[in-house]
């Protein structure tokens, strides 16, 4: 469009010229001196030349001498007859009309060309500043050129000012250049979206957030900064062609002028800055302000005009399938790995996925009767199966009656075939239900307030209530989370036996996954090789001095099972004394004075130090020494909910209690200690209450 503007400004000029003509005669020539035009006065047949003018208005004259610039091509308006494809040359020489030209003293020729009737033009440079150019035409028939004498309106003066075209030259490179930065920059600077500058400023590297911190207040301008960019660029390309004219033709101005135009001032810059714009916008920044300022009386009212037609401007703003998509078509170039985009994705698909899309059907749920007991071949099952909570069923499948978990079963001794009813019972979990209909979502949030990590799916009609529907099948947390993450989690227990539609099975082939399966947040006596004497010793310790591992709450037998349990742990530094990286100051207290715990701590190799009271008096702790026993402590009240009390939520409030020590313990050198929680502990004490509760009516059934 601003092309067509061009070409429409440089044609309506060549248009309206030659009624300028008219008037520059009439300004030039004195009326007194009109007798000139009296073409009775020359011969006829012969070229003659009445006067000159230049159709250039910015031309200088002296009263009727007119002044031209050096160096710049000048197209002179000739008046006369009979001047068509004649030769016209200037000279320096100062003669009559009529009078021979001396060839040796002129410029080059030039060839006239009929503009009008009886008006013509030529095309000359003069190239020596303050002198006076006279005309001299060629005579053909006789082959000589003749004077036309000093008349001023025959004359032509160059400029003394030699630096006009230096100086013109200079202008146009320069509006060139500021076209070419303001037509890049306002594709550059209008193509930053908002939200992207202030991403970059928020995770961009140094760099980005630097130049994104500097376009952003400018960009934020919207309107009034495209504005201010179009105004100041189409004042620059309109000056730039009024300058291209001065010094070139019609045509040449209109090619060079939309050469230039085209490819330095909009497709060079544009090209660059549609790839650059945030780098060359934060370099240019202070220019942009500047442009704005200048072209404010127009641009800033206009601006609000188009802030109140066309609202706020909105960034770009994806939604879940837009975003996914374009994740997808920026993977070759958003440095993100495979696993990441999976998640990425696998969370904008996680509003739409139902429960039954991932659950797992109840016919292929390893389920026990609740009428079993725990024997060596239940046991075995459960430990080959490898599942962690596993649901107990009445008389068929969908009649789930509870849950027990591995970490329930672990302290039980197989000899002593536990009934499945008698374990559920004393644990009575809460068991979730949800709609096979529901999303993820809702399941997610059902597990988290539950603070559960299966639930059963049910299929019901709405009136009913979900606990009523018929179970067809379950659907844990580890499901969600694969969800997410769009991968299968595989642990110590998995066999993969569809990897494309990501389907496991559960099976214990290697001895060391019945040790991965123990309770705890350490390691087994069998990862520390921890001899025979050493957990005789460790339990004839705790159930003779140590209240809490009393017969009365835990049995001798549910007490060693405990001490074959994941419950150990081991500072081994190395030669420079750093473990795991840390020094010994660096690693954190077992205990700290005034911070609640829950658990009980046990020396068994090695030693700790101990810091007393607010005196902070310093004791060296060796092997047997051990802390946290009030954490485990249980009130008689406490000791009886435990035994007799199903209800979970009474339950919980045994759980929930802890500590607070008045001590700090640190570690000081190479140790080995046992650490209990409380809710390991209330587990083994459960074990051991329906271990008595059964062997009491076993012995009662026989007697």
């Amino acid at each position: 469009m601003i092309f067509f503007f061009y070409v429409l400004f440089i044609f309506s000029k060549t248009a309206i010229s030659k009624y300028e003509v008219g008037l520059n005669i009439i300004e030039n020539i004195s009326l007194n001196e009109k007798f000139l035009f009296d073409r009775d006065a020359e011969k006829e047949g012969e070229p003659t030349l009445y006067a000159l003018t230049v159709r250039e208005k910015q031309i200088e004259t002296e009263l009727n001498l007119t002044i031209v610039p050096v160096n710049i091509k000048i197209k002179l308006i000739l008046f006369g007859r009979e001047l068509s494809g004649e030769q016209i040359v200037f000279t320096n020489q100062k003669a009559n009309r009529g009078e021979k030209c001396e060839i040796l003293k002129t410029s080059e020729e030039y060839n006239i060309t009929e503009y009008a009737d009886d008006i013509y033009s030529v095309e000359a440079k003069f190239k020596e500043p303050d002198v006076l150019y006279f005309i001299c035409l060629h005579k053909e028939s006789e082959n000589i050129w003749i004077h036309q004498g000093m008349d001023e309106w025959l004359t032509v003066k160059t400029d003394k000012r030699q630096l006009h075209f230096l100086i013109s030259t200079l202008l146009i490179v320069l509006l060139l250049l500021l076209s070419a930065l303001l037509s890049g920059l306002n594709l550059g600077l209008m193509i930053l979206d908002k939200h992207d500058l202030q991403v970059l400023i928020n995770c961009g590297t140094i760099k980005e957030k630097r130049n994104a911190s500097a376009v952003k207040p400018v960009r934020e301008r919207g309107n009034f900064l495209l504005i201010s960019l179009l105004i100041g660029n189409s004042l620059v390309n309109s000056g730039l062609t009024v300058l291209l004219d001065n010094l070139l033709s019609d045509i040449e101005t209109t090619i060079l002028s939309t050469i230039s135009i085209f490819i330095i001032g909009e497709l060079l810059p544009q090209s660059l800055c549609s790839r650059h714009g945030l780098m060359i916008g934060a370099k240019t920044v202070y220019i942009t302000y500047l442009i704005m300022a200048i072209t404010s009386p127009i641009s800033y009212p206009i601006s609000k005009i188009f802030d109140y037609i066309l609202g706020d401007e909105v960034g770009h703003v994806y939604d879940r399938d837009s975003l996914k998509e374009y994740i997808k078509l920026t993977k070759g170039a958003n440095r993100l790995e495979e696993d990441e985009m999976n998640i990425i994705l696998g969370a904008l698909e996680f509003h739409r996925k139902t429960v039954g899309e991932i659950m797992t059907p109840l016919d292929e749920v390893y389920m026990i009767s609740i009428s079993e007991k725990l024997d060596s071949e239940t046991f075995s099952e459960i430990i080959r199966r490898g599942y962690s909570r596993i649901p107990v069923y009445n008389k068929d499948k969908s009649d789930v009656v509870g849950l027990i978990t591995l970490k329930d079963i672990m302290l039980y001794d197989p000899d002593d075939a536990m009934p499945i009813d008698v374990i559920v019972k004393s644990t009575k979990y809460n068991l979730i239900y949800i709609h096979y209909k529901e999303r993820i979502k809702t399941l997610l949030q059902k597990l988290k307030e539950a603070k559960c990590h299966l639930a059963f799916v049910i299929k019901s009609s709405q009136e009913e209530d979900e606990s009523k529907g018929k179970i067809i099948g379950v659907v844990t947390m580890e499901d969600v989370v694969e969800e997410i993450i769009q991968t299968e989690i595989i642990d110590e227990t998995d066999i993969v036996v569809d990897k494309e539609k990501r389907l496991t099975r559960k099976a214990v082939k290697n001895k060391n996954v019945f040790d991965f399966l123990k309770i705890g947040e350490g390691r087994s006596a069998t990862y520390f090789e921890i001899s025979p004497q050493m957990l005789d010793a460790t339990f004839q310790f705790l159930s003779t001095y140590v209240k809490p591992f009393a017969e009365r709450y835990i049995s001798a037998a549910v007490l060693k099972r405990l001490l074959d349990q994941k419950i150990y742990h081991e500072i081994q530094f190395q030669e420079d004394g750093l473990f795991k990286g840390k020094t010994r100051e660096m690693i954190e207290p077992l205990y700290s004075y005034g911070v609640a715990c829950d658990y009980f701590i046990m020396i068994l190799e090695g030693k700790m130090s101990a810091i007393v009271g607010i005196e902070g008096k310093i004791f060296e702790c060796k092997p047997f020494c051990f802390f946290g026993e009030s954490a485990l402590a249980l009130s008689n009240y406490d000791f009886y909910l435990l035994r007799n009390e199903t209800n979970e939520t009474r339950i919980g409030r045994i759980l929930g209690s802890c500590f607070i020590p008045d001590y700090t313990v640190k570690i000081v050198d190479d140790c080995l200690y046992l650490k209990i929680t409380r809710k390991m502990y209330l587990t083994a004490c459960k074990a051991s209450a329906n271990e008595s509760k059964f062997s009491k009516a076993k012995s009662e059934y026989t007697a």
